[in-house]
């Protein structure tokens, strides 16, 4: 008799423009590693993940359970490209999650295309993980983001001051947002 819990099914999710889909081992190739070495991406994203190779990556993607630990591909569906990853880490005792983007295809970048991933995300997380509170944090160089953020709901839950030390970017304040799940 197996005690083990049933299988969660891959998460597949369709926005106007981007299909989010559970990442694979297949997914985790040259390509894959590129984002993760382009500075330009990773600017404003943490941790440092540039020195791992294709099998720490491939742990990372093995260790995703589309419950708890969750990691999704950003598909263009245009032209059926991979253009970025979503990740949410879900606290179910809490009912919370911490979630980041990653857009690692520069033509996508200033259209909304962050907001857009994420939205579908969030709405995923409040209904089929019953998640109430959505966090993440963003670098204070990232102007662009701390002006855009209220536009979408998010509420300023405070500010690390000179928390993080970011190549390229120096000591970074990191400011907490949360959006939660409507009542």
């Amino acid at each position: 008799m197996s005690t083990a819990a049933p299988a969660t099914p891959a998460i597949s999710l369709d926005t106007p423009r981007y299909h989010l889909r559970s990442v694979t081992l297949a997914d985790v190739d040259e390509e894959y590693l590129r984002w993760f070495r382009d500075e330009g991406v990773m600017r404003f994203v943490g941790p440092d993940l540039s020195g791992l190779g294709l099998e720490q990556h491939a742990a990372i993607v093995r260790s995703c359970d589309d419950r708890t630990r969750i990691l999704l591909v950003v598909v263009d569906r245009e032209s059926g490209r991979r253009v970025g990853l979503l990740r949410a880490s879900v606290d179910p005792r809490h009912g919370r999650a911490q979630t980041s983007v990653i857009l690692a295809d520069p033509a996508h970048w200033g259209v909304a295309a962050v907001g857009e991933t994420h939205r579908a995300l969030r709405l995923f997380l409040f209904e089929s993980r019953d998640v109430r509170k959505i966090t993440f944090s963003v670098y204070g160089a990232h102007e662009v983001m701390l002006r855009i953020l209220p536009r979408y709901g998010a509420v300023s839950e405070g500010v690390l001051r000179a928390h993080d030390v970011v190549p390229g970017l120096g000591v970074q304040d990191v400011h907490l947002f949360a959006m939660f799940r409507p009542e």
